[in-house]
């Protein structure tokens, strides 16, 4: 990345170069042309030009780049000092300043979730994927911002049934399971399947769910308090769901 970038900043120097010198030829040909050793060190000065065009421009990038990483350490500090909105502002000077980080967003995206500004945090949440698709964090938050904005349409008496959020939710969980997660992120993708299976009445998946769960963490209490709950009131199955007899 660091030779790509590199070497872009070389080609625009070059490109300058070769237009600023054609200017200079444009203008002073004539008078160039009289001095006799001209010719011969014509191509020194070219490249001098090439050379200070080239680092200068170096320069506003690593200054541009120090900028950014800057702004985004402060902004990571204030966010886990839990000063949110001093760090939103910061990554969103990130964010207007790289519109590629997807660190910047992913984090912008978790602030306005703590603040329960579910449409902008599924917003940044959408733009990580679409920057890092195989970030599987990504996809777990995702599941889990519609996951919390369902129950908020539940509580609003809205019919949630139109929306089909659980179902998108159950996808990204899964898809997230597939890809690579920290084993805490893991464990808790399989919770939060097993919670919404339970929410839904599908008892069978969401035992499943629970017994990966212990896998991870063998003394996990929820898990285990849950499941001996279940095996002691039973349950039936009814227009393909299950619900507790």
């Amino acid at each position: 990345m660091a030779f790509l970038i590199h070497l872009f900043i070389f080609i625009t120097a070059l490109i300058i170069t070769i237009c600023f010198w054609n200017l200079v030829n444009y203008i002073a040909e004539e008078y160039l042309m009289r001095i006799w050793w001209w010719q011969q060190i014509k191509f020194i000065p070219l490249g001098l030009v090439l050379i200070g065009i080239y680092l200068f421009l170096d320069f506003l990038r690593s200054k541009v780049f120090q900028d950014i990483g800057d702004h985004f350490k402060l902004g990571y500090n204030f966010y886990t000092q839990e000063k949110h909105n001093e760090a939103l502002v910061e990554f969103e000077k990130v964010i207007k300043s790289n519109s590629k980080c997807y660190q910047a967003y992913f984090n912008a995206a978790n602030i306005y979730y703590l603040r329960k500004e579910y449409d902008k945090a599924l917003e940044y949440i959408r733009i990580v994927i679409k920057l890092k698709p195989k970030f599987g964090t990504a996809y777990l938050h995702l599941g889990k911002f519609l996951h919390v904005k369902e129950i908020e349409e539940v509580e609003k008496g809205i019919n949630t049934q139109q929306l089909g959020l659980y179902k998108e939710a159950i996808e990204l969980y899964k898809k997230a399971l597939k890809l690579r997660l920290s084993e805490e992120n893991r464990l808790q993708a399989h919770a939060l399947l097993s919670e919404i299976y339970f929410q839904l009445g599908l008892i069978n998946d969401g035992k499943k769910e629970l017994q990966e769960v212990l896998k991870i963490e063998p003394n996990n209490k929820i898990a285990h308090d849950y499941l001996n709950e279940l095996a002691k009131k039973g349950f039936i199955e009814k227009r393909g769901r299950f619900s507790f007899s």
